[in-house]
């Protein structure tokens, strides 16, 4: 009936959003941002896909993986270009995609994104792949790490698979170095908590001291 009507259509965006109707918003968008501009409606469509592709992901009625998969890929061609090259929607994405079994396509796609932009958001990716061997992907953490050295974002996604290939000392001299980065309360809490796991209980207790201090700080 008046369908230029801006409360109307905002009003009915607001509806969407709240029944969590993100595959009927994601078509409204384009009506959207011609009434109330790019700039204006971009958080909106951002949030929207990336609640579409979280709920394909972790949808209810397929029992295997490879169907889920299958269908995140669908949704991924439809996901507008610009989104496609922003890298908090590659991170989820590829995270979902590693989650349910497509580790090398997780892995490239993070590679591609790395080499245009890089973004620290991107590497912890790896951490949720299990279907490509640890040692494979340390190589290149390792790789990013000679090209970034010191990143945080590197070194603790680097221990934490060097924990999945039971590396201990890696994983240790990856958080220890991380531990020096910003994001060395993160660093510290891993640290901690491998040298609990190795019963070295004086040592965990002083990195989790020193965790303490960051928080505070």
């Amino acid at each position: 009936m008046a369908p230029r009507n801006k409360r109307i259509l905002n009003t009915y965006a607001e509806v969407l959003e709240s029944q969590k109707d993100w595959q009927v918003l994601c078509a409204l968008m384009p009506r959207l941002k011609r009434a109330f501009g790019e700039a204006n409606q971009g958080r909106r469509e951002r949030r929207a896909w990336l609640a579409w592709l979280q709920e394909t992901a972790r949808k209810p009625g397929f029992n295997d993986a490879d169907s889920r998969r299958d269908e995140l890929r669908k949704l991924w061609k439809d996901v507008p270009v610009h989104l496609k090259n922003d890298p908090a929607m590659v991170a989820r994405y590829a995270g979902f995609l590693a989650q349910l079994g497509g580790g090398r396509g997780a892995l490239n796609l993070v590679r591609e994104q790395l080499d245009s932009q890089w973004d620290d958001r991107l590497p912890p990716v790896l951490e949720a792949i299990d279907d490509i061997p640890p040692d494979d992907l340390l190589q290149v953490l390792e790789k990013w790490l000679v090209e970034r050295p010191g990143n945080a974002a590197v070194l603790i996604t680097a221990g934490r698979v060097a924990l999945k290939a039971r590396l201990w000392g890696k994983a240790q001299g990856f958080f220890e170095a991380a531990a020096n980065s910003s994001q060395s309360a993160t660093a510290l809490a891993e640290l901690a908590r491998l040298y609990r796991a190795l019963g070295d209980s004086s040592k965990a207790m002083s990195a989790f001291d020193r965790r303490m201090a960051q928080l505070e700080g």
